[in-house]
């Protein structure tokens, strides 16, 4: 591990310091939209610490960046956090990018932490002359001796192998991960093979509210993810209190499968929209012959409700959280 850390610090240092490129190359000039898109890489801290990112970027013509990274643990040494690799987080950054010293600074400063993995950190970036690569050092508790490595994400690449993941492995019968994209709706979201498009107009006490949903259901039917979307009526939403309606969602959940809630917390989407996150255990089934445990995520964009619901039944189908966070930090809003 600490090999492979001082090899990344070795060529970062060179990028940084220009020896990569032959003085005599010519060299593009980058914009301020040479960063703006998606990019993938890893982090590496000297203490034996690795996350697995994605980042999205947005950049505005006078540099001024925005960026959202979806944090993952893939390797801690002896510690709290051992028990917590394969979870995941969400840090939310901004600050300046440069085009002409090629250098990028990013501080984080929001996070969606509930297994508390994350800090808030600085980054000193510079990018490579042709834009694809992305690197440099990172601060965090007091030091600049963190590692980010990070490439342009391809659009056109083949999806993640799904034996890399549980719940999509080779050979146990279960569809590839799929991309939904829900143009209507406004957004996208990973789910567990090609999911059943189902829609509904539900009598509520403001009016009929329509709400389409999509459901991937695995191993028979015994574990299904869910996302679903619905619009409240404008002058409802106008007068509302927006944590009773979130509350009023969950209460739902939980008095359709007969649950208990275990755990809920309070989340921001964007770092602007309200939304909460609850698990529950419950039944599957009216006759509560069917156990099972349910996530759910539920956010509030104005007048619109989004649902991310994950439930398996506990009879041995339980699913791993490396899937349920994989389905649930996915989501993402096309236009925000």
């Amino acid at each position: 591990m600490i090999t492979k850390w001082a090899c990344l610090a070795l060529a970062l240092v060179l990028v940084t310091c220009g020896v990569v490129r032959g003085e005599d190359e010519p060299v593009a000039p980058l914009t301020t939209s040479s960063l703006i898109g998606e990019w993938e890489g890893e982090w590496l801290s000297p203490r034996g610490y690795v996350f697995q990112t994605t980042l999205q970027l947005e950049v505005e013509e006078d540099g001024t960046t925005s960026g959202t990274f979806h944090w993952t643990l893939t390797a801690s040494p002896a510690g709290p956090l051992q028990s917590k690799v394969g979870q995941r987080g969400i840090e939310y950054a901004k600050g300046k990018f440069h085009p002409k010293t090629r250098t990028l600074e990013l501080a984080g400063y929001e996070k969606e932490d509930p297994e508390e993995i994350l800090g808030l950190d600085k980054y000193r970036l510079v990018v490579s002359d042709d834009a694809q690569v992305l690197g440099g050092i990172t601060w965090n508790h007091g030091t600049w001796r963190g590692l980010l490595s990070l490439k342009r994400l391809d659009p056109d690449a083949p999806p993640p192998d799904p034996a890399n993941w549980a719940g999509g492995a080779v050979g146990t019968g279960r569809a590839p991960w799929e991309k939904l994209i829900e143009e209507k709706g406004n957004f996208s979201i990973s789910m567990p093979g090609p999911p059943s498009k189902q829609e509904d107009d539900v009598e509520t006490r403001v009016g009929v509210i329509h709400a389409v949903f999509y459901v991937a259901s695995i191993d028979d039917g015994k574990v299904e993810y869910a996302a679903a979307f619905s619009d409240y009526p404008k002058n409802f939403i106008a007068t509302a209190d927006v944590s009773k309606v979130l509350q009023g969602v969950r209460d739902g959940s939980l008095k359709t499968h007969a649950g208990v809630l275990t755990s809920e917390t309070k989340l921001k989407l964007e770092n602007r929209y309200p939304g909460l996150e609850v698990t529950f255990k419950g039944f599957l089934d009216g006759n509560r012959k069917k156990p099972m445990k349910g996530h759910v995520r539920i956010y509030l964009v104005n007048t619109r409700l989004y649902q991310l619901i994950v439930l398996s039944e506990t009879n041995g189908n339980e699913v791993a959280n490396e899937d349920i966070g994989r389905f649930l930090y996915s989501f993402e809003r096309l236009n925000k």
